[in-house]
């Protein structure tokens, strides 16, 4: 794994958590009312289509050379499965507890029989989910899926492909009444994870490129992306904006690690490691620590200062639930699998 690629998934977790905390947390009347930095933390959702990008890139990375393998189509799914759904159903089980011993704290589906199910195998029925950030895990799933069929047949999974993505561009144009799972299927989000898979394919290709210049330029495009939308609001271009901004910035930081003009600092790398459990605890983590800053009086301190102060041990909590839970067990779940027979080492990327 690059440890550009790490870093990033780093900073994608911390925008995102960035962004719910300077909505969910402050400019709520019942934990602080104020936003000490404005609305310019209103972007980071981005940090979404950064992790589609993302993942549409370490999958051609890691699973590239696997396509038209049949044989391997197992070892795929194996290791997608070992990577998303032990960790994530730690977390599912914790919050679903906390819906049934005190269901004011939901909306009322958080206990429906079909969200559970829906929720435990991240399969998508009607949109709700148990823990609020897992509906981009429904969009992880379904990329999975649809890259299961290049491994199973090259064509086909092309064919696959290309008629999802001219699908979803037909469905907008047109924009017709459809259901939630249709919409969902056709949700431009849904671009992000094959213009991911491009961007690892520039990488490998061995075409020259100003390395420097293009993570530039990326850079520069999403947080062009953002700084339009806090003034204009947010637009259907949005996403696929951010993904080329993505793109190009995972790109030329990819091809500058390679040819050794760039060290990643170690703090990003670790967070990189850990952005999985911060981004599956850091909601539930803001709410607790927003009701206990407030129970502790935080109200009377400058709200930059619990600003940070909440973020803070929120990324800190996230992190020990990588080094104390989420690592261990799949420590443990790869050594269950090796002493069964002779299967795959267990998928360190995601």
């Amino acid at each position: 794994m690059l440890l550009s690629i790490q870093a990033c998934r780093g900073i994608a977790a911390l925008l995102v958590v960035l962004y719910h905390l300077n909505t969910e947390i402050f400019h709520r009347q019942k934990y602080f009312p104020g936003r000490p930095f404005g609305q310019i933390f209103d972007f980071s959702h981005a940090g979404v289509e950064f992790f589609f990008v993302l993942s549409g890139f370490i999958i051609v990375f890691a699973h590239g050379r696997d396509i038209g393998r049949v044989d391997q189509l197992a070892r795929y799914l194996w290791r997608r499965f070992q990577r998303i759904y032990p960790i994530y159903w730690v977390v599912l089980v914790g919050v679903a507890s906390i819906y049934f011993t005190v269901p004011s704290f939901g909306k009322g589906y958080e206990t429906d029989p079909v969200t559970i199910l829906s929720s435990f195998t991240l399969v998508y029925a009607d949109g709700n989910t148990v823990v609020a950030v897992a509906w981009t895990l429904y969009h992880e799933v379904l990329f999975y899926a649809a890259f299961a069929a290049l491994i199973w047949n090259r064509t086909a999974g092309l064919v696959l492909f290309g008629a999802w993505g001219v699908g979803i561009v037909v469905f907008h144009a047109i924009s017709p009444d459809a259901t939630s799972f249709i919409r969902f299927v056709a949700s431009p989000m849904n671009l992000l994870f094959p213009l991911g898979m491009l961007s690892a394919v520039v990488y490998r290709s061995g075409v020259k490129l100003p390395a420097g210049t293009v993570a530039a330029v990326g850079a520069l495009v999403f947080l062009a992306c953002g700084a339009a939308e806090l003034v204009y609001g947010r637009s259907k271009a949005g996403p696929l904006l951010y993904g080329l901004g993505s793109a190009l910035l995972i790109v030329g930081l990819g091809r500058l690690e390679a040819t050794a003009r760039i060290r990643i600092p170690r703090i990003l790398v670790f967070l990189g490691a850990a952005s999985y459990s911060i981004y599956l605890t850091h909601f539930p983590l803001l709410s607790l620590f927003g009701k206990v800053a407030v129970a502790a009086g935080l109200r009377s301190v400058p709200e930059w200062l619990s600003f940070l102060l909440i973020g803070a041990v929120t990324v800190a909590v996230g992190c020990a639930f990588h080094a104390v839970i989420e690592r261990p067990l799949l420590r443990w779940i790869g050594n269950i699998r090796k002493a069964s027979g002779p299967h795959p080492q267990p998928a360190q990327t995601r």
